[in-house]
């Protein structure tokens, strides 16, 4: 994907974008786009279905619509600006099992800086504990995986994921935290993507937890 997303700002700076990528859409043939992301396209609903942090999501099709499948719930619209860029110009691809930092994953440092600050200092500073951490992932369906004090792989949408590790404080050092991206990450997404989906998933740990450890 060429353009860049930035998450900052209000409605104008996810109006446009989503104006511009559903009329994109509204001009691909559903086939070819079928066969460049492996989406499946479902006759009945006249949508693709993709999945979205553990859900199903439909993104209609030719009017690039998006909604949550048995459910009246509503994307945040960076998600959706997301999804439709990948009908219109994404790849999906397996991942290996690999996962990466950020800097490694194949956009170098350019926006490393932001991502550790935006991303990997929020996370680090949102839960009291690992073990709260845990709670919190394991409730929205999260895998468990090996490092740190609790490790956790979320899937994104189809087959990219995202690897978050916690580290719980001790007398020496406090809290800390890493952030690992599957590594079929940079074949769909740049590296602004990449910081959305960071923002995406820890506003959807933060929403969890204010009902899962309250």
């Amino acid at each position: 994907m060429d353009a860049s997303l930035e998450l900052k700002g209000a409605n104008n700076k996810t109006d446009k974008p989503l104006e511009h990528y559903r009329e994109r859409l509204a001009a691909l043939d559903k086939d070819a786009i079928s066969a460049r992301t492996g989406l499946r396209f479902d006759e009945t609903e006249q949508a693709f279905a993709i999945r979205y942090m553990g859900k199903l999501a439909l993104i209609g099709f030719p009017d690039g619509s998006v909604r949550m499948e048995g459910t009246d719930e509503k994307l945040p619209p960076y998600a959706e600006i997301l999804m439709l860029r990948i009908l219109v110009e994404g790849n999906l691809v397996p991942p290996t099992g690999a996962f990466l930092p950020y800097a490694d994953i194949g956009w170098g440092e350019s926006y490393l800086k932001a991502f550790e600050g935006r991303c990997i200092g929020r996370f680090a500073h949102m839960f009291a504990s690992a073990n709260d951490f845990a709670t919190v992932a394991e409730s929205m369906g999260a895998i468990v995986a090996k490092g740190g004090d609790a490790t956790y792989d979320f899937e994104i949408v189809n087959g990219i994921s995202m690897r978050l590790t916690l580290w719980d404080a001790d007398e020496e050092f406090p809290m800390s935290a890493q952030i690992l991206f599957s590594d079929n990450t940079s074949i769909t997404f740049t590296s602004e993507d990449a910081a959305v989906m960071g923002d995406l998933l820890l506003n959807e740990l933060r929403a969890a937890s204010k009902k899962v450890l309250s």
